[in-house]
């Protein structure tokens, strides 16, 4: 009986080992096709933009409008979070504090407001039968910073320990705030208000600015560019002087624009070690480092039960997460990421992977998959180009 047990152990090793070592030649195949190539391409779009975008960096930190500010002791969310329209709103789940019931630009002026194109200034006088309330333009000055987690869909979110990623997370809905912005320069060309009218956008960009959101603090820097135009249109015209105000200057907000971008693609598990240090680790942080810190971690930690575990002959990314727990720490330390905060303590991560269920939750194809996932994540540097 002995005999013959170890002559079935003696077979099955015999059987299981060439498997092993065919599914282990059949994985890395799998990832040599199917990842290394976009990571390398990643990484290599990081080496080659990291010079431009550090120097980005620096030239910005000298305009205070742009430096990172989140923490205040005015909070406009306190007002506008229950006056704005949040979209999308989250499926089957009850909202307490869902927002307003309708955009603040109806939908209908909204695209006519699109349709003018760049011509919407020229032609303000069609804003004389655009309807819209925008009282909420009173109140912006009286406040130092915008946090859209606390009275508002998200705080719903945060208590529920619900998870929801970045690209569905509800927010101010940014079109109704870009078309109220551009509704309100055009009644101060109307109302004969321009220094107010551009005192009043200013205000709304600056607020956008500390929301902590990658789309909202976008549509920021493209209210200023709005705000710009304008100017330009009040000083043609001849109903302000030019030194009555102070636009900010295009190529201030498209290096910042890029720099935002740029700082959430360089917040990736896989950015070598020495650029994330240089980066966020510093002494000072970069633009945008808050709002890339609420897009980049639900997706970087959602993949951690697939690609921190290792046994033996896997791939091991335990490194990687250690450098990335630093970043983290540094962000809570410096931003509210108070829905973050609340998925991490809470272990709510989650992430659909785009395979079979098997092969995506198995040791040794695991990693190919949760790679492959958080390499497609990555956008690219084109703004640099």
């Amino acid at each position: 009986m002995g005999k013959n047990t170890a002559r079935w152990v003696a077979y099955v090793l015999g059987l299981a080992l060439p498997l092993f070592v065919l599914s282990l030649t059949a994985v890395h195949i799998l990832y040599r096709i199917n990842v290394r190539p976009y990571l390398e391409f990643a990484r290599d779009s990081q080496a080659k933009n990291l010079q431009a975008y550090l120097e980005d960096i620096n030239y910005l930190s000298r305009f205070e409008l742009l430096r990172p500010r989140t923490q205040g002791t005015t909070d406009a969310g306190t007002v506008l979070n229950a006056k704005v329209f949040w979209a999308p709103k989250p499926e089957d789940f009850r909202l307490t504090h869902p927002g307003a019931a309708k955009p603040i630009v109806p939908p209908p002026i909204r695209e006519e407001l699109l349709r003018l194109r760049y011509e919407w200034m020229e032609k303000s006088f069609k804003a004389r039968r655009m309807k819209a309330d925008l009282s909420f333009f009173d109140h912006l000055r009286n406040f130092d910073h915008w946090n859209i987690e606390i009275g508002s869909p998200i705080e719903d979110l945060t208590k529920a320990h619900l998870f929801i990623p970045p690209v569905r997370l509800p927010i101010p809905e940014v079109s109704d705030l870009l078309a109220a912005a551009k509704l309100r320069l055009m009644q101060g060309d109307i109302n004969k208000d321009s220094l107010k009218a551009l005192s009043d956008v200013r205000e709304l960009a600056r607020l956008l600015l500390t929301t902590e959101s990658m789309q909202m603090v976008l549509a920021g820097l493209a209210i200023l560019d709005e705000e710009r135009m304008a100017y330009r249109h009040f000083v043609d015209k001849g109903v302000l002087e030019s030194t009555a105000w102070s636009p900010v200057d295009r190529n201030i907000t498209r290096r910042a624009r890029r720099a935002i971008l740029a700082t959430r693609e360089f917040l990736h598990l896989w950015t070598p070690e020495a650029s994330i240090k240089e980066i966020f680790l510093g002494v000072n942080l970069p633009p945008g480092f808050c709002a890339a810190a609420n897009e980049a971690f639900p997706i970087n930690y959602s993949l951690r039960p697939l690609l921190e575990p290792r046994l033996i002959f896997e791939l091991s990314l335990r490194n990687e997460y250690k450098v990335i727990d630093s970043v983290f720490e540094r962000a809570q330390s410096g931003c509210r990421l108070r829905y973050l905060k609340g998925l991490a303590e809470a272990d709510a991560f989650d992430i659909d992977i785009p395979a079979p269920l098997v092969l995506s939750r198995i040791p040794y194809s695991r990693k190919v998959f949760a790679l492959r996932l958080s390499v497609l994540n990555f956008g690219g540097f084109d703004a640099y180009k």
